[in-house]
């Protein structure tokens, strides 16, 4: 248990009750079902609760309409309910009706799931444990609390003890049923190179739905969302997923006022045996309440650095040179040698070669599923590294191993690696194929491919893509049970552990065409994500605000990129650039061999500059003080634990003519300290009032440097305050 020896799970006769730090959940027990009847900020243990629900029993109204009033924790149909279910079964004898009656509640130890990443750390887990007689299945719902955060990870399994099969044909990992209606719903949704933007939705009556059938969480919808709660009630509830294939989430809220939400996998084509005597485990769901948006985003923060993301990586992250948008595939080793010098001279810590070092790979129609050594360009990777290393530099490479090119030997010698149907041909897209990952051999070649580069060159960092997404999914009588969704992320993560297991300080950064892979699942064996292809800087406003709501920015791959983005034509300053790189993992992605003096000194400044912060900024508190929303300007502080220090963030995007200036108020600072603010990259020092700060703001346009030559766009002019607290003075002073 630790040091801490707070009780947090209270199991009476009538209730249940678990406990995060700041936020309390209850249950109820009326005859044979179970009733959430709680999810809010945290209340005092007590020995009854009836005055949050008052149900005698389970039929509280007309059967004309849903039978089940209760908020129940899981749902299905052949219960009385015609709201979405949570959980959908074929019997063996073809019915679809079950009725799982609570059994009991009790303390577990938190489960591993078989094949499935997961949180871990856990203080604490409830069971709950329900049972369905006529079919002699069990359903076991798990919710575990953590000393640190306020988020709950939740998950279900069934186990089938019947000596019949019966198929499951949708199961969510989690199920919130909530009183009212008229909740806003917040949900990350795009396409390629335009993730996770902020879509709301009001629901009033009526069903919201998202999801993914792309085999990938996907650039469409991100499974994390968030719920504003109607005004009379206050607060927000999020959810998320901890996996990285199809997922859904669901949002019902029906005339009799109540509020269902469900997440988990997708369903589609989705028919999992449950075999007579196995059981099986959902992916892990996650579920938070909290008080506004910034609490959301500080507790989703805090959750994923400390029980998703591996221990061995929470650290400062290199600062990295990538090649790929200067050079594309057009290099050779003393074009790499050349980077690597300027990337040493700037202070960058890590080199990264991206595609076109192998095979015959001199564009994207040829040599995917051939990692070998492509000399005539390298000059061998070997020494290759060995003199990237010398200049002081970590050596850091591309794959793309889940996938194959038509014109590869890969394709010559195995075509039966490719995931298809074997009654059709499979769909070619972006010039490849998908690897047909649940089959063991292709999972052994391709870790063999990975050791044997291990080997040959130690590389200190993989830059692993994804650039399709499955469109021929084939369920093939070799999965053992599992959906073939289902049995391609359980593949990609064993082959992941299997990876870390034999190296386990190497720093894997995920990519999926850009931002198309960004998850909970992923995170737990790539500690960073490359966000977006999208490097123009008014673009990444909004997709870091939207990434940064849920995920911190120690997840966040950022860099600074071409001076014009060749997707929107903008041209974009480089201090502009550089305070949106500042944001996440810090990096630089052009061609910095054309770099003259002035441009190279910049850039070294930056690089310092964040090095000698990356600490706070990595795994500082992020708070949101105002959103990019208003497409005026955005307004984001990473602040320290012990509110310090921190360093804001200003990106404005809109000019008003002929009106007030602008105030620019901050966020999350400690109202009674006293603040130096540094203008970073001029002489402009003064001081302030933290409570002044958070709540009222600063005029500062007058700072933001103009550019009149007409060679730059004004569609964004960002400013980057250094923040320090003047030591033993408080606010009793006039300072400003």
């Amino acid at each position: 248990m630790g040091a801490n020896t707070e009780i947090f799970m209270q199991i009476t006769e009538n209730f249940i009750k678990i406990d995060t730090p700041r936020t309390s959940l209850i249950f109820r027990r009326y005859d044979e079902l179970l009733e959430t009847i709680f999810y809010g900020a945290k209340v005092a243990d007590a020995q009854n609760y009836d005055i949050l629900s008052s149900h005698k029993h389970k039929y509280s109204h007309s059967c004309i309409d849903d039978i089940i009033a209760a908020n129940t924790t899981f749902s299905c149909y052949g219960m009385g309910c015609d709201r979405k279910f949570s959980l959908s079964l074929k019997n063996f004898d073809g019915g679809y009706a079950n009725n799982f009656l609570f059994r009991r509640a009790q303390a577990a130890e938190k489960p591993e799931i078989p094949g499935l990443p997961s949180s871990y750390g856990a203080r604490e887990t409830l069971m709950l444990v329900y049972y369905d007689e006529t079919y002699d299945i069990e359903l076991r719902q798990y919710y575990s609390v953590f000393d640190d955060t306020d988020v709950i990870a939740v998950s279900t399994c069934l186990e089938n003890k019947s000596p019949h099969d019966a198929f499951i044909r949708s199961m969510a990992s989690c199920q919130l049923d909530t009183d009212g209606y008229g909740y806003e719903i917040f949900s990350y949704t795009g396409t390629w190179a335009r993730e996770r933007y902020c879509s709301r939705t009001l629901l009033n009556v009526g069903v919201f739905e998202q999801g993914t059938v792309r085999g990938s969480s996907s650039h469409a919808v991100n499974p994390f969302i968030m719920l504003k709660r109607p005004a009379r009630m206050g607060g927000y509830y999020a959810f998320n997923l901890v996996y990285s294939g199809n997922h859904k989430e669901c949002v019902e809220s029906t005339a009799m006022h109540s509020t269902r939400i469900t997440i988990g996998m997708g369903d589609c084509c989705l028919e999992l045996p449950l075999q007579a005597g196995k059981a099986f485990h959902s992916p892990e769901a996650v579920m938070l309440f909290g008080e506004n948006r910034q609490n959301i985003s500080l507790q989703m923060h805090r959750f994923v650095n400390r029980h998703i993301i591996r221990p061995q990586f929470l650290k400062e992250r290199p600062v990295a040179v990538n090649i790929w948008e200067a050079c594309r595939f057009d290099f050779d080793r003393s074009k790499i040698l050349r980077f690597a010098g300027r990337a040493a001279e700037i202070g960058a810590e890590l080199l990264v070669i991206d595609d076109g070092w192998f095979g015959n790979r001199n564009d994207e129609k040829t040599s995917l599923g051939d990692w070998t050594d492509n000399v005539s360009k390298t000059g061998g990777l070997e020494t290759l590294a060995e003199e990237i290393r010398k200049k002081g530099l970590q050596f850091g490479i591309w794959m793309e191993p889940e996938m194959i090119s038509p014109e590869s030997d890969l394709m010559r010698s195995h075509p039966e690696y490719v995931l298809q149907n074997p009654r059709r041909r499979p769909i070619l897209m972006r010039n490849q194929y998908v690897l047909d990952l649940t089959r063991k051999e292709v999972q052994d070649y391709i870790y063999g491919c990975i050791e044997r580069l291990m080997e040959l060159c130690s590389p200190d960092y993989i830059k692993w893509d994804y650039n399709r997404v499955i469109t021929d999914a084939y369920h093939s009588s070799d999965l053992a049970g599992d959906a073939y969704s289902l049995a391609y992320m359980k593949a990609l993560y064993a082959l992941f552990e299997k990876i870390l297991r034999k190296y386990p300080n190497l720093l894997i950064e995920s990519c999926a065409a850009g931002g198309g892979r960004f998850d909970l699942g992923m995170l737990c064996y790539t500690p960073q994500i490359w966000t977006s292809d999208m490097t123009d800087a008014v673009e990444r406003v909004h997709i870091q605000e939207g990434t940064l709501t849920g995920y911190p920015q120690s997840a966040m791959s950022a860099h600074i990129a071409s001076e014009i983005c060749e997707k929107t034509g903008r041209r974009i300053r480089l201090r502009d650039r550089f305070a949106l790189a500042l944001e996440g993992v810090f990096g630089i992605e052009y061609d910095i061999t054309r770099c003259g003096a002035a441009e190279l000194s910049e850039l070294k400044e930056y690089v310092s500059f964040y090095k000698e912060h990356r600490g706070l900024l990595l795994y500082g508190d992020y708070f949101l003080a105002e959103s990019d929303e208003n497409g005026e300007a955005a307004v984001r502080t990473v602040v320290s634990a012990d509110k310090e220090e921190a360093v804001a963030e200003i990106f404005k995007r809109k000019q008003i003519f002929n009106c007030e200036q602008n105030k620019y108020r901050l966020s999350g600072l400690n109202d009674d300290f006293v603040y130096k603010i540094q203008i970073y990259g001029m002489e402009t020092q003064f001081t302030a009032q933290g409570k002044l700060l958070n709540s009222y703001g600063l005029e500062l346009d007058k700072y933001f440097p103009k550019d009149r030559s007409g060679v730059y766009s004004n569609e964004i002019n960002t400013l980057v305050l250094l923040l320090k607290r003047v030591q033993g003075q408080n606010s009793e002073g006039n300072y400003f």
